[in-house]
């Protein structure tokens, strides 16, 4: 009997079918390709539980009442103070995020959609917890109550409440101060209130901020290329900074800059006057947003033909006007901003450049014998930073045609940042996203803001800087091995995001392979000899679609 031939095409299927691996098989595979990276996912969620439980807690002040304890997380009141212990667990938390973040940064496996889980994942605690490291988004609640009485919070502090549930969380410090925010903010202030409650209305507005970092991350999704979209969605949103003040702080920063990059996405996509207007919309949340109304206007301005520049100016002007006029119709006063200017101002910044300055300066006047007030010495100082400010961005200004809007913008609004009269760390949002965006040769720059800034503002700081002073005075040479420690370690940091740059500029590949990146198609000018004229050269230039080297 003779055996049948068996199909070879058939048989090479059934070998190809048993070898294809099953789906477990498959997830088995992608866990062991990152496995390097669920350390620090992990570390980097339990240190933000860890923040959430400690840092919501030491925010509260004497004299505010929580309107919930958040299943325990917080005291029914501010009556007890946080000890040094406090600082030294919040600072060694942030650390551990700061490192998972930078472990999160070198590596080559992750991609944009790696990225957006981690990101979903660590603002999961951030947003169903209460509020961290600051009181100031029971001031927006206090502030939307005024206008939901028909009072003016331009005009009148959210004491002006007297005994209310509104007011009961707000920082006594700021209880005096009336508001500096846009109309806009106001009015979502006032909406949030309608919640009815103190403590649906906080819930709403950790909600709101998430939607906004959420917007904020699809919107540099599109404006980057693939290879380097998880690097700069990393440094760009999914960031300590961004995650701790914009979200877990719920600052109003996290609108502006989802705002600010709508506005750059338009840009690029050339629709120029919906750029303009959506720029002049993120300053009617914070003021500093103007100056990108104004770059946006500029390059309007010098890329219309001379003949269309009076309308390029009308519509330009029209373009940012809209959202102002919208806003009139629907809050009263809403330039009342602009009388509250002074309101930040009000506190003061020990790590502000301007600050820093003074308490150089003052003590070194006393020591050649001249008496100046600090207070002057001060005001000085934040007179002269504002004024390099203003210089600095009327230089890009002029300029703004060397570079990318997004570049300009991230410039200037950095800068107005660091040399203002105060700073909070949230400020540093204002420049960092247009700038992640932009030459990576200011990524290691970012990096380091980000990688410091995590660090102030946190609420254990002062009552662990105090027992530090006191222990200064008491046993001088603990504290010299202290401060020698904390030198050391800041050092180390420092070093380690100094070697982040290839991975962070994607030069990585090319030092591990020895071989560089192939660069992108450009367009050069080629010179052509005329044959019967050898000493005759023109310039040619290609058609820009065709790649031409030059020889």
């Amino acid at each position: 009997m003779v055996p049948l031939a068996m199909d070879p095409a058939a048989d090479h299927e059934t070998l190809l079918e048993r070898l294809k691996p099953t789906r477990v098989e498959l997830w088995l595979t992608r866990i062991r390709a990152h496995a390097a990276l669920i350390g620090p996912v992990l570390l980097g969620l339990a240190s933000l539980v860890i923040l959430i439980k400690v840092a919501g807690r030491a925010a509260q002040l004497p004299g505010t009442i929580a309107p919930s304890t958040w299943w325990g997380m917080l005291q029914p009141d501010g009556s007890q103070a946080p000890g040094p212990a406090v600082g030294v667990i919040e600072i060694g938390a942030v650390a551990v995020l700061v490192w998972s973040w930078w472990q999160l940064l070198r590596s080559k496996r992750l991609g944009a959609r790696g990225v957006a889980a981690i990101g979903a994942l660590w603002s999961v605690p951030l947003t169903v917890g209460p509020v961290i490291l600051s009181l100031d988004a029971y001031s927006y609640l206090a502030q939307g109550r005024l206008a939901q009485l028909g009072l003016d919070p331009y005009r009148l502090p959210p004491a002006a409440l007297g005994r209310s549930a509104w007011l009961n969380g707000v920082d006594p410090f700021w209880r005096q101060s009336r508001s500096p925010y846009g109309p806009l903010t106001l009015l979502l202030q006032r909406l949030l209130v309608e919640t009815g409650s103190v403590l649906a209305a906080l819930v709403a507005l950790h909600v709101f901020m998430l939607a906004c970092l959420v917007v904020a991350f699809l919107v540099v999704a599109r404006l980057t290329s693939v290879s380097d979209r998880p690097r700069v969605l990393l440094l760009a949103v999914v960031n300590p900074l961004v995650l701790l003040q914009l979200l877990g702080a719920a600052h109003w920063e996290a609108l502006m800059v989802a705002l600010l990059m709508g506005a750059l996405w338009s840009w690029r996509s050339d629709r120029a006057l919906l750029a303009i207007g959506l720029a002049s919309t993120a300053a009617a949340v914070k003021a500093p947003a103007a100056f990108a109304v104004a770059v946006l206007v500029t390059l309007y301005f010098l890329a219309a033909l001379p003949r269309r520049r009076a309308y390029a100016v009308v519509s330009a002007a029209g373009a940012a006007a809209a959202p102002w006029l919208a806003l009139a119709l629907v809050v009263p006063n809403p330039l009342g901003f602009v009388e509250a200017f002074s309101t930040p101002l009000t506190g003061r910044t020990l790590w502000a450049p301007t600050t820093l300055l003074a308490e150089v300066l003052a003590p070194a006047a006393a020591a050649i014998g001249v008496d100046v007030p600090f207070d002057a010495v001060l005001g000085a100082c934040r007179a002269g930073g504002l004024m390099v400010a203003a210089l600095f961005c009327a230089a890009m200004l002029l300029t703004a045609r060397r570079r990318p809007a997004h570049s300009t913008i991230g410039l200037g609004l950095l800068v107005v940042a660091l040399l203002g009269p105060v700073l909070y760390p949230w400020y540093i949002a204002w420049g960092l996203l247009p700038l992640a965006i932009g030459p990576t040769r200011h990524r290691r720059t970012l990096v380091a803001l980000v990688s410091g800034f995590a660090f102030t503002a946190l609420p254990g700081n002062r009552p662990l800087g105090m027992a530090l002073l006191r222990l200064a005075a008491d046993t001088p040479p603990a504290a010299a091995l202290v401060a020698a420690t904390v030198v050391l370690v800041a050092a180390a940091g420092i070093r380690y995001v100094y070697l982040l740059g290839p991975e962070l500029t994607g030069r990585h590949r090319e030092l591990e392979t020895g071989v560089a990146p192939r660069p992108r198609p450009v367009e050069q000018r080629v010179l052509v000899v005329d044959q019967a004229h050898p000493h005759k050269v023109t310039p040619h230039k290609p058609h820009p679609h065709v790649h031409a080297h030059a020889h």
